[in-house]
């Protein structure tokens, strides 16, 4: 059963490889022959609203081990020198602990433009994820950002550092056979740091390229790192298919369960 999960995912993530592969050679044709028009056509004004909403099919790995699928949405509202950013994700997959178990992910995020390229951030997030060990994990963080790079809509190099208080509730396993789980919930000071690349190939494809290290003032062996890169193609402009890798590590992880979590995803999105 196992051997067919492992094959049943490796035909989907290479199908989708091939049709990326193919819309990026369609983008990179069309993309000299639609400059002209760029060029004659007046500059578009920046979007106050943009949406993308994703459906996916991931191959998990870690706490999590199977072929299952996730939903994922990215609302942005721009007011001015203001940004509003709300993100939230659900990944539904058979658990080593659970028949099913869900992960979800939160946060709401808000930037003060100061300058092209400067700006002040406040940041919640809400992560909650059992088949890792812990029911909830909130922080409140507060810092400011950096725009290095910004050139002609192809590239964008930025950076974050924020610093707050998180506040833990995490799963105590049996001690003997036959008892029940217990919680523990803990408080301390923290820090988030991220580095983003995005890499525009063509109008039509882009690359994306994030790390972020978030760390345990308190015990400063217990700092987490989360990898993110992804690779989409747009088909229509409201409609796009996207390749993504994600790795979690936690070098304290939750007592009696791994500190590594891997996620391959094959998404449809929606944007608007």
């Amino acid at each position: 059963m196992i051997r067919n999960r492992i094959e049943g995912a490796l035909k989907i993530a290479c199908g989708t490889a091939v049709v990326l592969a193919g819309m990026l050679a369609l983008a990179a044709q069309d993309a000299p022959q639609a400059a002209p028009a760029a060029a004659a056509a007046a500059p578009a004004k920046p979007k106050i609203y943009f949406s993308s909403t994703s459906l996916s099919l991931l191959l998990t790995g870690g706490n999590n081990q199977n072929l299952s699928y996730s939903v994922d949405t990215d609302q942005n509202l721009t007011l001015a020198k203001n940004i509003f950013n709300i993100k939230g994700s659900a990944i539904y997959a058979r658990s080593n602990h659970q028949p099913r178990s869900g992960l979800y992910y939160a946060h709401v995020k808000y930037d003060r433009r100061l300058s092209a390229r400067a700006y002040l951030l406040g940041l919640t997030r809400f992560e909650r994820n059992k088949s890792a060990g812990y029911l909830s994990r909130f922080s409140v963080t507060t810092g400011g950002g950096f725009t290095w790079i910004k050139k002609d809509n192809k590239v964008d190099v930025s950076s974050e550092v924020s610093l707050g208080w998180s506040g833990e509730s995490n799963i105590i396993p049996p001690s003997r056979p036959g008892s029940e789980a217990m919680t523990r919930l803990t408080n301390f000071v923290s820090s988030l740091m991220s580095h983003k690349l995005i890499y525009n190939i063509s109008p039509a494809a882009q690359i994306i390229l994030q790390g972020t290290v978030f760390n345990n003032l308190k015990d400063l062996k217990g700092f987490r790192v989360n990898s993110y890169s992804a690779l989409s193609a747009t088909i229509s402009p409201s409609l796009a298919l996207k390749t993504s890798f994600q790795l979690i590590y936690d070098n304290r992880p939750v007592a009696g369960y791994r500190p590594t979590d891997i996620y391959f995803m094959s998404s449809f999105v929606v944007k608007i």
